[in-house]
């Protein structure tokens, strides 16, 4: 026969010649091994009955997702954008980690060598995933905000930026490093603190013009106790 067909009531399970297993249609992907298709959720259930509760592989209309009984907070979602969200079914970016407490990322390197774990952050001006132009002075590669709440929405209280100082050579790019922090009754992450490629700092100035540059207005702009 170059189908098996069984159908119990509604459900319907297909298994073609190429050893291709359709559940719920007659038609599965080749290629894939098997294709289960339902109208309203499509997924399959592991469950360890001594452990009190199952793991739900499913996709219906734009997500899929693997969860822990039926709990969205014990899940990791994958949009049909692309975004993946851990502990949310609506992630607002590449990846949303969201727990009704404490979320925590951790980054462990285990190794008998001087150097642990990396976390980096690259930039290129090319449209294409993996290709590279040249930074250009002023572009900013990496800001790390840290966001407050108004009672209606995440806004920023302090951020880390760092920009590309100057025109990259051969081997290397010159870096400048802004720290912002928003005052009181203000929307604006000011610059507070710079540093420049040179080592310069300048604190009141984004242009510091020696090793330590302090710039305020007042009759006070420096104390010290």
């Amino acid at each position: 026969l170059e189908n098996a067909l069984s159908r119990i009531g509604d459900d319907l399970v297909l298994v073609k010649d190429g050893g291709n297993v359709g559940i719920g249609t007659t038609s599965p992907q080749s290629g894939y091994g098997l294709t289960i298709e339902d109208s309203n959720t499509a997924g399959l259930v592991l469950n360890d009955t001594g452990q009190g509760g199952p793991y739900q592989i499913a996709a219906n209309s734009d997500l899929f997702y693997i969860r822990y009984n039926s709990d969205n907070t014990k899940a990791i979602f994958l949009k049909n954008n692309g975004n993946v969200g851990i502990g949310t079914a609506s992630p607002g970016a590449k990846l949303e980690i969201a727990n009704a407490g404490e979320a925590h990322l951790h980054i462990s390197s285990y190794v008998n060598a001087a150097e642990g774990s990396n976390l980096r952050f690259n930039h290129s001006r090319h449209g294409t995933v993996g290709s590279h132009t040249a930074s250009q002075t002023d572009d900013l590669i990496c800001q790390v905000i840290w966001n407050g709440n108004d009672g209606d929405s995440f806004e920023g209280a302090a951020a880390i930026r760092g920009y590309c100082g100057a025109t990259p050579g051969s081997g290397y790019v010159p870096g400048r490093l802004q720290f912002n922090v928003t005052g009181d009754g203000s929307s604006v992450l000011a610059t507070r603190m710079t540093i420049l490629g040179s080592g310069k700092v300048g604190i009141g100035t984004t242009n510091p013009g020696e090793i330590l540059h302090l710039y305020g207005t007042g009759a006070t702009f420096m104390k010290i106790e």
